[in-house]
């Protein structure tokens, strides 16, 4: 989830006021999404543990 899908980015741009890098839009959509979803509070943990359920241990219910 924290860009390990993402494209390589080469294109690196140098200014006097900061330098830039050029990205796809996908993978601009990708880091908002996961920035989104890490502030909302106890979401990360949810995640985390959900990454550590063994796939036996899942049920066809969502619970919601």
């Amino acid at each position: 989830m924290f860009c390990s899908a993402m494209s390589t980015v080469s294109a690196t741009e140098i200014r006097k006021r900061g330098n830039a890098v050029l990205l796809s839009e996908d993978d601009w959509r990708a880091i908002q999404e996961t920035l989104n979803l890490v502030s909302i509070p106890g979401m990360r943990e949810s995640i985390l543990a959900g990454m550590a359920t063994d796939v036996s241990e899942l049920s066809n219910e969502s619970g919601w």
